[in-house]
């Protein structure tokens, strides 16, 4: 997978500037960056996960550089701080993070992205407690599988986590789906990480028609 890292420098004395009545500021500002960036990464196709809220990754394959560099110089205004940028490849996505390499993404293969979107069934029939604490267990557990298999994680909301994984990750997710009890996952591939993230949404939205499925892959 091919990454781009947007990191915001001197983002910690930033938020110490504020003062001590910051910490909504900080999450508003948080969430605002975000919201221009899945907004502007959308049209092109790709898609970011925040890391830190100062470090957000890019999903890079299938998209070109000069592309994702384009949406990062017109939302630069928006940043308190200096921005700069990270490029990684490697075949593990999770390896794509934690590298910095001066390399030219577009001579670099493009992979296609596989994401698995899990979810709980029956989750609104739980009262507040119960539904935090099975949440709860299936983020340790997904994101346990998710480290295995070199994978990105990202929190989707409610009961929802998805997986950010290369292609080859296929089966695993279809084992670890049948050994959990009321967990389903929508299995999306696509060139773009917008492309395979809606064909993980529509899969586990046929599955939703069917109860008795507890898997499918569009891609």
């Amino acid at each position: 997978m091919k990454t781009v890292k947007l990191i915001m420098e001197g983002y910690k004395q930033w938020t110490e500037s504020l003062g001590v009545d910051r910490e909504w500021k900080i999450q508003a500002f948080q969430h605002y960056f975000s919201y221009l960036l899945y907004n502007k990464l959308a049209e092109i196709g790709s898609y970011v996960i925040p890391f830190r809220y100062d470090i957000h990754v890019i999903l890079a394959d299938g998209v070109r550089e000069k592309d994702i560099v384009k949406v990062i110089e017109e939302i630069d205004a928006h940043s308190p701080t200096s921005i700069k940028l990270c490029k990684g490849y490697h075949q593990k996505p999770i390896l794509s993070v934690f590298s910095c390499e001066e390399i030219d993404l577009d001579k670099v293969p493009d992979e296609r992205i596989l994401v698995a979107h899990y979810d709980i069934d029956g989750i609104t029939k739980l009262n507040i407690q119960q539904s935090m604490e099975k949440i709860g267990f299936l983020m340790d557990y997904i994101k346990a599988v998710g480290k295995r298999l070199g994978c990105i994680d990202q929190y989707l909301g409610g009961d929802n986590l998805g997986l950010f994984c290369s292609e080859d990750t296929v089966e695993a997710h279809i084992k670890v789906v049948k050994e959990l009890n009321d967990v389903k996952v929508g299995i999306g591939i696509g060139s773009k990480a917008r492309d395979a993230l809606r064909n993980a949404t529509e899969a586990l939205d046929e599955i939703r028609k069917f109860r008795e499925e507890k898997w499918k892959i569009i891609g």
